[in-house]
């Protein structure tokens, strides 16, 4: 984002300029909804603001965010202060995110990205609208225009753009791309569009699809289908990585039969990746697991507790030493539910698995109340 003429102004006014500006833009992204999204490599540019951000944001970042700094604009131009005026231009690509690291966010994408705010078509739409009515215009790439536009995620129509050709004097940069005005005024409403004009492209750049049409709708796809697998988890018991493996074949299999810029791409891409998911996590659920009859047969048979402990046993319970010196038999009284865990214990005992149910049962210390020990029956104590 930059502001226009704001050289004109006197020195002293820069920096309150730019640090109102960050501030305003901060807030716009507030009301947004975009308090959440990251914003990587974020610098000051002397009269206005540059950040990247994951791709999936890009629908939201043309509207709401700048309806709403639209909004905010306007409100401000509407005191006494020195009026502002933005420019910002959207653009997608892949980046190198290194914080802290020299080269952070450079690569060809981020200087077009900053091509398309200095070109003439977005400072010449700026000039034309009315000084007090449009505070703010919108330039975004071609890209962006056929997957997140036309593609159907952004809440703003395709017929609110209007196709431009993008060119900076003095530079080799000349790219097609579209403008949205969230508030047109001024000579904009006088300007004439022939939508059957053709737009002068470079050389080498064809009408055809491309493959950073199909990236940017992987990239808008993923966070609904990151959504979807989460359902799918809560409601069928299924493995998420089995999930998550099943979506990436359908999206694989699904992008080879949409066609990114057309509408509803989006939707027919999350359908073919979210319905294969669904259809393992059925399958998975009419599995059962069933014992292994054959190995178990297999498996010499133990011997009964009672067989393999012929001697009953005897508890002797020697009260805690008293200052009274006073002691009173007890008498125990036994559940059925104890009696039926015991036999339980024993049977797991024989079993060979003793560790694990005590492991289950996870014993913990209790008060003292006597001494236990055990001995055989008819034996010296």
């Amino acid at each position: 984002m930059d502001a226009k003429d704001s050289t004109r102004l006197p020195s002293i006014q820069h920096a309150p300029l730019i640090r109102f500006i960050i501030e305003i833009i901060h807030r716009g992204l507030e009301d947004a909804g975009l308090s959440e999204m990251r914003r990587e490599f974020e610098s000051n540019t002397g009269d206005g603001l540059a950040f990247g951000f994951d791709p999936s944001w890009l629908p939201l970042v043309i509207s709401p965010f700048a309806d709403v700094l639209d909004t905010l604009l306007h409100r401000h131009n509407t005191g006494a202060g020195p009026h502002i005026r933005l420019r910002m231009s959207i653009h997608v690509g892949p980046v190198p995110v290194t914080p802290g690291l020299p080269g952070d966010g450079n690569a060809a994408p981020r200087s077009e990205t900053h091509r398309l705010l200095d070109c003439e078509a977005a400072r010449g739409w700026l000039a034309d609208a009315g000084e007090d009515g449009t505070p703010l215009v919108v330039i975004v790439s071609d890209a962006v225009h056929r997957a997140v536009v036309l593609g159907g995620y952004c809440a703003v129509p395709p017929s609110r753009f209007t196709e431009v050709q993008a060119e900076v004097t003095g530079k080799d940069f000349a790219q097609s791309a579209w403008m949205y005005v969230p508030s047109p005024s001024g000579g904009l409403l006088r300007r004439p569009v022939d939508p059957t004009a053709p737009v002068k492209r470079p050389t080498g750049e064809t009408e055809g699809v491309g493959g950073a049409s199909v990236l940017i709708l992987v990239w808008c796809t993923v966070p609904r289908l990151r959504r979807a697998v989460w359902r799918i988890s809560s409601r069928l018991p299924t493995d998420r990585a089995d999930l998550e493996a099943e979506v990436v074949q359908g999206v694989l299999e699904g992008i080879r039969e949409v066609d990114p810029p057309a509408p509803g791409a989006a939707e027919r891409l999350m359908r073919a990746a979210s319905g294969r998911a669904w259809r393992l996590a059925c399958n998975t659920v009419q599995e059962r697991l069933v014992p292994d009859l054959a190995n178990v047969a297999a498996v010499p048979r133990a011997l009964p507790y009672e067989d393999r402990h012929p001697s009953p046993w005897v508890v002797h319970i020697t009260p805690p030493d008293r200052a009274d010196g006073l002691a009173a038999p007890i008498r125990f009284t036994t559940s059925k539910q104890r009696i039926e865990g015991q036999r339980l214990g024993a049977l797991a005992e024989g079993m060979g698995l003793r560790h694990v149910v005590h492991r289950a049962r996870r014993p913990g210390p209790g008060r003292r109340i006597g001494t236990l020990s055990l001995a055989p029956y008819g034996s010296l104590r």
